[in-house]
């Protein structure tokens, strides 16, 4: 994960400071229309991402993991996957990754 900028850090200091003035109410607000911003701002970018033909997966979901370090797969998934599980999670992440479209079953019509 890249490094916070000193602008950044400045605006989490700000941030902790100003939610201690806040009453626990007043925080669940806070969170909840935080997350309501986050939503809107992804859902814009779809759109615009839609609108000019691209499409990427951009769901809540967990990041993908290296497949060398079995620690960090226990952290991502919360407990110690048997070998068998770690292989099915490496293969469907490989297959999301590289994903790949048949072209001759894709179809354009005129409305298109």
């Amino acid at each position: 994960m890249e490094e916070l900028t000193q602008e950044q850090e400045f605006l989490l200091a700000r941030v902790t400071v100003e939610a201690m003035e806040m009453s626990r109410t007043e925080l669940i607000e806070a969170l909840v229309e935080a997350w309501y911003t986050k939503f809107q701002t992804k859902a814009a970018y779809e759109s615009i991402l839609q609108a000019e033909g691209l499409c990427f997966n951009v769901s809540e979901r967990a990041p993908c993991c290296d497949p060398a370090d079995a620690e960090s797969l226990a952290s991502l998934l919360g407990y110690e996957p048997t070998a068998e599980e770690t292989e099915d999670y490496f293969c469907r992440a490989i297959e999301d990754a590289t994903m790949e479209l048949d072209m001759d079953e894709i179809v354009l019509t005129p409305e298109d």
